[in-house]
């Protein structure tokens, strides 16, 4: 392919190593945190302080990787809210906190979710951010993302959906 996207689904442990090769050769890195929180009591029990190293992304992005936020649904919560807010806590189920500086930013969070999505899978030309000639996809939200606390993220309810501009109805 002329427009090769290398990426690497379940990104969870890359080493510094491979995290900069991951840089030089444009590999997108692909992570769900939603998982940190679903199974992070598990992986700090098995791993210990190591854990505080899964999904390193503060590392990927200082390094130059293309960093990346999905849901794994059905494995996880499919709902991108929860989603955000989970890269942005990297809190676990049972309260604890894995790797406090790889926590994302909700610029950060967004970005990963949505424009640095699309160029993952190729459409960066057609979604993931709003431009003349890209489809009007969008989620109006009954508050505003940077005013509320992480912790807060996860709860704001979808007041409507519209798709190429139009309001959807499902």
């Amino acid at each position: 392919l002329s427009d090769a996207r290398p990426r690497v689904e379940h990104a969870g442990v890359p080493t510094a190593a491979g995290i900069v090769r991951m840089a030089r050769l444009g590999v997108i890195a692909v992570n769900q945190p939603s998982y940190l929180f679903d199974y992070g009591d598990e992986y700090a029990e098995s791993l210990g302080r190591l854990a505080d190293e899964i999904q390193p992304w503060r590392d990927e992005l200082q390094a130059g990787v293309r960093v990346v936020i999905s849901s794994d649904s059905d494995v996880s919560s499919y709902r991108p809210l929860t989603t955000i807010a989970n890269a942005m806590r990297r809190r676990t189920m049972g309260g604890r906190v894995l790797g406090e500086r790889h926590r994302l930013t909700i610029d950060e969070a967004l970005f990963a979710h949505t424009s640095d999505a699309a160029y993952a899978v190729g459409k960066e030309d057609r979604i993931g951010s709003l431009a003349p000639g890209k489809a009007a996809d969008l989620t109006w939200l009954s508050d505003d993302l940077r005013t509320v606390s992480a912790e807060d993220v996860a709860a704001i309810e979808v007041v409507n959906t519209y798709l190429d501009g139009a309001a959807w109805v499902g």
